[in-house]
């Protein structure tokens, strides 16, 4: 999909344009069908977060936004909290998490960033607060470090969302 191999995306942590208005306007407009490769859909909400999160990946962090906050679930707070950290409104990103609970998912990040040396045990709260104090100009972790955590977390959530939405077998 051209959204996830775009050079630029998950690489900026407070956003401030989209990387491809275009491709924006696409992904926006498309159908559900488009969306989904023409897979059969057995979550509908789940194949909007995944949309959300494709509009995330190309910094469209209003149209993203208006899909996270309309889901109530588990999942599309954390979203939404992932939102609020990129819009650098931290303290409302650690409220969303906090809604969204412990995701099953979240060991799957954790295995993931293991080989990283956070000198910290993960969670979105600490990885909030680091993406603070490099936006406060104290960064305590080189902004690749940041990225790659990004992206992480990033690609288990899309992962999931799209296995829920239209794959057959397990979604967590």
């Amino acid at each position: 999909m051209a959204v996830l191999q775009h050079p630029a995306a998950l690489l900026a942590l407070e956003p401030k344009s989209e990387l491809d208005p275009g491709l924006v306007s696409k992904v926006w407009k498309a159908a559900d069908a488009e969306i989904s490769g023409h897979h059969p859909v057995r979550n509908p909400s789940m194949l909007a977060l995944f949309r959300g999160g494709l509009l995330y990946a190309l910094d469209a962090l209003d149209p993203a936004h208006t899909i996270f906050q309309d889901d109530s679930s588990p999942y599309g707070s954390y979203w939404h909290g992932m939102m609020h950290r990129r819009e650098g409104d931290f303290s409302n990103a650690c409220y969303w998490f906090s809604h969204a609970g412990t995701l099953p998912v979240a060991s799957q990040i954790h295995d993931l960033l293991r080989s990283i040396p956070l000198d910290l045990e993960w969670s979105p709260e600490a990885f909030t607060r680091r993406c603070e104090k490099t936006a406060r100009s104290r960064p305590d972790m080189p902004l690749e470090t940041l990225q790659v955590i990004q992206k992480t977390e990033f690609f288990v959530l899309m992962r999931h969302c799209w296995n829920a939405a239209v794959a057959e077998g397990r979604t967590s």
